[in-house]
């Protein structure tokens, strides 16, 4: 997966990937990780990110009209808010 490559830095860690439609866990080890994505998520940076996979997907017979949507749910937002808790905050 090399668009998420350029997400993972010494503040943030993928520690998931499952198959429910594509679900990609993060752990912020700081607040200003955390902070961090959700600006790039807000701005659709993370978003625009998915485009070459998305377009790559297209070419494939069938998948003419797939669209990958990145979507955090606010069940998750708010876990990764109380997750920043329960880590060594690096500033």
């Amino acid at each position: 997966m090399v668009c998420l490559t350029e997400f993972v830095d010494n503040g943030t860690e993928i520690t998931d990937v499952k198959h429910e439609c594509l679900a990609i866990y993060v752990r912020f080890k700081s607040l200003k990780a955390w902070i961090t994505f959700f600006q790039r998520y807000l701005s659709l940076e993370i978003q625009k990110a998915f485009d070459p996979l998305q377009e790559e997907i297209k070419r494939q017979k069938g998948f003419e009209h797939v669209e990958l949507q990145v979507v955090v749910y606010e069940k998750d937002f708010l876990q990764g808010a109380n997750d920043i808790g329960k880590y060594n905050i690096q500033v």
